[in-house]
């Protein structure tokens, strides 16, 4: 039935034919600015996915404020027609991807999306399996990794649509998947700090129906102490909120490691959450337990930007890389400042222990403190020489085609006329790949 309702200054309609809408009929600017652009492709799969719930919320406002159906009328299909235009996503239900759909974001836990003649759906967010979109492509990255239960490079593939999206249901969907991506490497401070932010967010409750107890239960005592700190915070700032009961549930393992050392247990040594902590506090003369590399000065390349008086990097230099990651352990357990540069130290002096060892563990526990680097300092001074060294650990344990793809990141981070020795490292390695 047609509605008759009429505003003052607007007579009354009778019928209603629709017409393609001009950019001055278009409700909003995205819509004006999506239909007068000539690159809709891409353009649409950013703006309208990004805007369109608040598009659709506005649209159901029409009747009231456009004062008749034919504006409406015309919102409704223009919005439609603009979704239509941008089904590239995909959708995975009951086990399978379902392609050429336009993803619309996550609305009162249902997932909305439609399909190509622009006919919306919604999914319960549990029922969804997996979601890619076309304007990230790093989805798919991280979805082929998943399914081949490849964590560190599902890892890096999720930080990397976390940190370029602006989408706030976006990060939030992402960010769930890094909370059991990192409890699966046994990262418990990053994933803690990834559950945190859900629930400083004010995630729906089927993001925080995970906590990572795993990664937690094994978390040695001086990371434990940093983390118990950390989650009473948070339980402070959201107190009274439905989340603090989630919350509370990450502190049931820290405290029951905490019983065990008091109880006369010794604390568990070597790697916690991405942290070596076997080597801290070892007295003088006692032999490590991990095996270290031949001792004296190296020819090794290191970033220019590290501090060539710091300790740390003299330990590097001179070959001391278990002296090296344990002091770099202990700096970056304080939070001592420039983490990058801790966390590159540490990565270096891991690879180099990996080398002189064979250990895949140890080359995987690389991994981690250089992805750490391109993960929460993206921009920093280490990133470029981060994403060689990532490269390397790959190389090493037999991803070649990871490893390459990394190389040709970092040929666009890396400053070469900063940093001329990485450049050259980086050549010398990617001709290696690539014979």
């Amino acid at each position: 039935m047609v509605n008759n309702t009429v505003c003052s200054k607007q007579p009354p309609v009778t019928a209603v034919r629709w017409r393609k809408p001009s950019p001055r009929s278009c409700p909003t600017a995205v819509l004006r600015l999506c239909w007068g652009h000539k690159n809709t492709g891409s353009l649409f799969a950013s703006l309208v996915r990004d805007a369109a719930i608040s598009l659709r919320i506005a649209t159901r406002r029409t009747a009231t404020h456009w004062c008749g159906p034919m504006r409406s009328g015309v919102a409704i299909v223009a919005v439609t027609a603009c979704c239509a235009m941008a089904s590239a996503d995909e959708i995975k239900l009951g086990g399978f991807w379902i392609g050429d759909v336009s993803i619309q974001g996550v609305e009162d836990a249902q997932v909305v999306y439609f399909n190509r003649v622009g006919t919306e759906f919604t999914r319960p967010i549990q029922a969804v399996q997996g979601l890619k979109l076309s304007a990230y492509p790093q989805l798919e990255d991280a979805y082929e990794a998943l399914d081949n239960k490849d964590d560190l490079a599902a890892l890096q593939a999720l930080e990397d649509v976390r940190g370029k999206t602006g989408s706030p249901w976006l990060q939030q969907w992402v960010s769930h998947l890094l909370v059991a991506v990192y409890n699966r490497l046994n990262m418990p401070s990053e994933a803690v700090d990834r559950f945190l932010w859900l629930a400083r967010d004010g995630a729906i409750p089927f993001y925080l129906s995970d906590p990572p107890l795993t990664s937690l239960a094994q978390t040695s005592p001086e990371v434990q102490h940093t983390l118990h700190q950390r989650i009473t915070i948070a339980m402070e700032d959201l107190v009274g909120q439905p989340a603090t009961m989630v919350i509370k549930q990450l502190l049931e393992p820290l405290e029951a490691r905490q019983a065990d050392d008091h109880s006369g247990q010794p604390p568990d040594s070597g790697q916690a959450g991405g942290t070596l902590v076997g080597d801290v506090g070892r007295t003088p003369g006692q032999e490590p337990e991990k095996p270290v590399a031949p001792q004296g000065k190296t020819n090794l390349v290191l970033s220019r930007f590290l501090d060539v008086g710091d300790a740390v990097t003299q330990m590097l230099v001179h070959g001391q890389f278990d002296q090296a990651l344990a002091q770099a352990n202990q700096l970056l357990q304080q939070g001592k400042h420039d983490l990058p540069m801790r966390m590159y130290q540490k990565g270096i002096a891991q690879l180099y222990l990996a080398q002189a060892s064979g250990d895949n563990k140890q080359y995987h526990d690389a991994g981690l403190s250089f992805m750490s680097v391109l993960a929460y300092f993206p921009d920093s001074n280490y990133a470029g020489s981060s994403l060689v060294e990532a490269a390397v650990v790959h190389s090493k344990i037999g991803r070649r085609d990871i490893a390459k793809k990394l190389y040709e990141r970092a040929s666009f981070v890396l400053d070469t006329q900063e940093d001329p020795r990485y450049a050259d490292r980086l050549e010398q390695l990617t001709d290696r790949l690539n014979p």
